[in-house]
């Protein structure tokens, strides 16, 4: 875990590139998912200043919302059933409402920039790092352009260039969160409805 930071300072730089925020609201909080990560994003954006990224596993037995039984969010068309997912994780975890979702297509991204992930172990951050810093290094204007074959979003392009800025050019503090969990037969649970901070050297 504790490499973890430069892990997801990359997976966010990746979404900078992707994300645009409304530039006229200082508090913003989106729910990120993507069928190709083993984990969901519940990313808060507090003053243009502080960040907060909290990671669920797709893998951990959650009670889900619109199944009305306990199962794991990898078993849901997270495509389709995104506010499902959202509305899971923020109920079990007591979290915020997010303002928006946004589906990652990672498997199109990666044909497009010509970066397969199919060998890629993304429950390992070595591979993590190293497969997302290719990615950002052959991201373009053109990719730019055409950013919304990527993504599933309630999100306005027109403040994409705040967010890039934001994170880009403002020094922001970014807050990182993990869920305690156990494996118990090949079941992940979590041992607790609540969040860690992870705490860097």
């Amino acid at each position: 875990m504790m490499r973890i930071k430069k892990s997801l300072l990359l997976l966010l730089l990746l979404f900078t590139f992707l994300l645009p925020l409304q530039a006229k609201q200082e508090n913003k909080s989106i729910f990120i998912a993507s069928k190709q990560l083993p984990f969901v994003l519940h990313v808060q954006t507090k003053n243009d200043k502080q960040m907060e990224i909290r990671f669920i596993p797709t893998d951990m037995l959650l009670p889900i919302r619109c199944q009305n039984e306990p199962s794991t969010l990898k078993q849901l068309n997270l495509l389709e059933d995104i506010a499902c997912a959202r509305n899971s994780v923020e109920a079990f975890f007591s979290l915020p409402t997010c303002d928006n979702t946004l589906y990652l297509h990672l498997d199109r991204l990666a044909k497009d920039l010509k970066v397969p992930y199919q060998n890629v172990d993304f429950y390992n951050l070595k591979d993590i790092t190293s497969y997302f810093s290719k990615l950002l290094k052959k991201m373009n204007i053109k990719f730019l352009l055409k950013y919304n074959s990527y993504v599933d979003s309630d999100l306005s392009l027109s403040d994409y260039y705040h967010y890039y800025k934001l994170f880009k050019r403002k020094k922001i503090k970014l807050t990182y969160f993990y869920v305690n969990q156990i494996q118990l037969d090949d079941l992940t649970l979590p041992m607790e409805a609540a969040f860690q901070p992870l705490k860097h050297k």
